[in-house]
């Protein structure tokens, strides 16, 4: 059994944990409006920082694994799912037509993993000035919009555009290559950097960073279901 790189697991866990409580956030304050949105600005940090955080983290372990494609297509599969699962809910009346996640961190993270042995060939060092330069052009592309939805994935949009989870490539393939210039750099030997220690709470965090796709795609609707559930009584 491949041993894991534990402090990426760890990392990926507080993510995960950070999206969990966004999420609620989001089903409490937003698509239920249950209550107002009053928690110091943690939401609106994890909202700017936990994504690319995640996409970096994900372009790191992009040079730890054998099997980039079919790993990339899995994550695609789990993207359109939540796709179809949200087209549905707003189909169904349960909301708005901004509920639907066109282009949402699943797709992005699954197109990244199957550009990632582009970036395999490459020398670590090139990789961060070509990841910086392509979240730069997020800057050129401000205020451009399209009155086509084939463009969204590269950060163009039409006008009036609503989704409630949006990770375009420009800026966030950017992150991603970023990423996988530090692990070519830090994990060339594919081992851990730092002494794992076996107490929680990082054997929670690590047991939450390895399950991290699992969990995303059972934890929003559970969330969802539990706030309805609340709402009907409030």
């Amino acid at each position: 059994m491949k041993k894991r790189i534990w402090e990426l697991d760890a990392i990926r866990g507080i993510c995960l944990l950070f999206m969990i409580y966004g999420h609620i956030v989001y089903d409490v304050v937003y698509l239920f409006a249950l209550a107002p949105l009053n928690d110091g600005g943690i939401f609106d940090w994890a909202v700017l920082h936990i994504g690319p955080t995640f996409i970096i983290l994900s372009g790191i372990c992009s040079n730890l694994g054998k099997h980039p494609i079919k790993r990339g297509l899995l994550v695609l599969g789990c993207g359109m799912l939540v796709t179809v699962v949200t087209c549905g809910m707003y189909l169904l009346g349960f909301a708005n037509e901004g509920i639907i996640i066109y282009f949402g961190v699943l797709h992005c993270i699954s197109i990244c993993m199957l550009l990632s042995p582009l970036f395999r060939k490459l020398p670590w060092w090139v990789l961060p000035p070509v990841g910086l330069a392509i979240v730069f052009m997020k800057s050129l592309l401000h205020g451009v919009q399209a009155e086509s939805f084939l463009l969204i994935p590269f950060g163009i949009y039409p006008t009036g555009f609503a989704t409630s989870d949006y990770f375009p490539l420009i800026p966030c393939l950017g992150y991603f290559v970023i990423g996988s210039g530090l692990g070519q750099l830090l994990y060339k030997n594919k081992k851990s950097l730092i002494p794992e220690p076996k107490f929680f709470p990082f054997n929670a965090l690590g047991f939450l960073g390895r399950h991290s796709l699992l969990i995303y795609l059972v934890h929003q609707p559970i969330i969802a279901a539990g706030v309805f559930i609340v709402s009907l009584f409030v």
